[in-house]
């Protein structure tokens, strides 16, 4: 952080190497927040600082804001090494060294909170998600919905799109138990049946493929529900051939991307053989068992490779950057690639967010959602700002919950998600359960010991 300020003198800048603490938006839809934070720059730290701030610009590299009621101006940058040299001595450089190397949360938590976050974001826009944002205003008030309102007979119930979510992963997962189990695997075929036992779970069944209805995301008795599933989703699946594959449909509803978080997740675990075309072109495929448009499956790739770099060290921007270079290989990219730029554009203006997400749609389509999503997670400062802002607009608020919380809750683990979001979320045992089982699955091996994780995903 660097503070400019008349009252150091003209030519004086102070230069502060510090860890943040805690950042807390100090009122709804303000640029203002609060800033606590350890300032290292003095021998023994200088702990439980507070600055408020009203943020003036801000990108993911760098902010510049003013300390309200003063006249100091703040800046604060990711600084390189040589940087740092030029302006620390040792003592306070080896302070801040020592901060940063037990920072962040771990990988197998940011597993975690990218599934509960998906699922976070799903269960907030479960209630509202047929309603227009004057009519989610006029129902909760100015700021929205901010916590889970009655929706499938309670509060923090999941929809479709978090049941899906936890299939694919499933699919990926039983792809990996028979690899180990018997030396050869085809993903597109396992996750294909996995969307099959989920289909099972709505009541229905594909007409050419028998079902294997076992494994114990199946036993799931509160996975038997209804949710408002995609007409897509069930219809695709219903005519699946048994050949996985890019379905026969022209869809690109957002059924398709709003499931594939946990494809990033799993190729992770194996990052040091796979790189990063694979992970967009599973991405694809998983969104295209079902979404046959290039948009409908493009975006799932796109949002896979995110996830996937956002794992990586890679900001957002970064992320989003990588995301977008493959996709413009690809042909029909062009309405995907389009809505990324725009919400990146968007996310760099001062346009009220509520206009911004209404330019860039509802949501109904996936580049739509995935652009909505982007754009949330871009110009949010927390994790709660960004999911209240995916689900108050005009359009599919569950889908864009689900896809903002993926993002935001793999940036920032699960000290991010506010309790009261936890504590009453369905299903939220099996949703940590398969999240570490995706991050543990690396080390699954040809000859174990332990029969029940054959049991829990068998690899037939």
């Amino acid at each position: 952080m660097e503070i400019i300020s008349p009252e150091f003198g003209a030519d004086i800048r102070r230069y502060s190497p510090i860890r943040i603490d805690k950042v807390a938006l100090a009122g709804n839809g303000s640029r203002r927040f609060d800033l606590s934070f350890f300032h290292a720059a003095y021998p023994e730290g200088v702990q439980d600082k507070v600055y408020s701030i009203q943020t003036i610009q801000r990108s993911d590299h760098f902010l510049i804001g003013q300390v309200v009621g003063t006249q100091r101006l703040v800046f604060f940058l990711a600084l390189s090494d040589t940087w740092l040299n030029q302006h620390f001595d040792d003592h306070s450089l080896n302070y801040l060294r020592g901060l940063q190397k037990t920072s962040g949360p771990d990988p197998q938590d940011r597993y975690i909170a990218c599934l509960l976050g998906g699922a976070i974001g799903d269960a907030l826009g479960a209630s509202v998600e047929f309603m227009s944002r004057d009519e989610i205003i006029d129902r909760f008030g100015p700021s929205g919905i901010r916590d889970y309102a009655e929706a499938y007979g309670g509060k923090g119930k999941i929809t479709d799109d978090t049941q899906m979510t936890l299939f694919t992963a499933e699919g990926l997962l039983r792809g990996q138990m028979r690899g180990v189990s018997k030396g050869v695997t085809d993903f597109g075929h396992t996750v294909a049946n996995a969307y099959l036992r989920w289909l099972a779970t709505q009541g229905y069944d594909s007409g050419a493929v028998k079902t294997d209805r076992d494994g114990w995301l199946f036993q799931q008795r509160r996975l038997h529900n209804q949710r408002a599933p995609g007409m897509t989703c069930l219809s695709a699946l219903r005519d699946y051939s048994g050949l996985p594959g890019i379905a026969g449909n022209d869809s690109k509803g957002c059924g398709g991307v709003m499931r594939v978080a946990p494809v990033g997740l799993f190729w992770w675990s194996f990052k040091r053989n796979v790189d990063v075309q694979r992970v967009f072109k599973e991405g694809c495929l998983c969104a295209g068992l079902t979404h046959g448009h290039p948009s409908g499956y493009l975006s799932g790739g796109a949002l896979s490779v995110m996830i996937f770099e956002l794992l990586n060290g890679q900001t957002l921007r970064e992320a989003l950057d990588t995301a977008k270079a493959i996709l413009a290989a690809h042909l029909g990219h062009e309405e995907t690639l389009t809505a990324l730029d725009k919400a990146i554009e968007l996310s760099q203006s001062d346009i009220p967010h509520d206009i911004a997400i209404r330019e860039l749609g509802e949501g109904w389509v996936a580049e739509e959602a995935l652009a909505i999503s982007v754009y949330c997670a871009l110009v949010s400062e927390t994790f709660e700002q960004g999911i209240v802002l995916a689900v108050n607009h005009d359009g599919d608020s569950d889908s864009t919950g689900t896809i903002t919380g993926s993002i935001l809750g793999v940036m920032l683990g699960t000290g991010a998600i506010p309790q009261r979001w936890l504590e009453p979320l369905e299903l939220r045992e099996v949703i940590e359960a398969v999240a570490s089982d995706l991050w543990t699955c690396q080390k699954w091996q040809t000859f174990m010991d332990d029969d029940r994780l054959w049991d829990r995903y068998p690899g037939h």
